[in-house]
């Protein structure tokens, strides 16, 4: 059996390793607050940091699930059984699992 799914908010999920600030969004009103900045706790779509806070995010829960990573492809995990295998890119995955 196989699924393919999407993770669409991947990129929010990660926590911020560094201390990054923003200026409000544009149609974001704060009354008195027009020139704050804000800083970050996690990682937002649009900065550099978000891909790869994603991914290190990414990398630390196949061992809750017993799965390990491919030699030849860190995004390829599976199972020492070889009854699931997943595949992730970006945030996109596809998991095939074996009954």
């Amino acid at each position: 059996m196989s699924y393919q799914f999407d993770i669409e908010t991947a990129f929010l999920h990660g926590d911020m390793d560094m201390i990054v600030y923003i200026k409000q969004a544009k149609g974001y009103k704060q009354v008195g607050k027009e020139n704050w900045v804000w800083r970050l706790n996690r990682s937002l779509y649009g900065t550099k940091q978000a891909p790869r806070m994603w991914k290190e995010k990414l990398t630390k829960f196949p061992a809750d699930l017993d799965l390990f990573s491919l030699k030849s492809d860190e995004s390829s995990l599976i199972t020492r059984d070889y009854s699931l295998m997943l595949h992730i890119h970006v945030d996109d995955g596809f998991l095939i699992r074996k009954f």
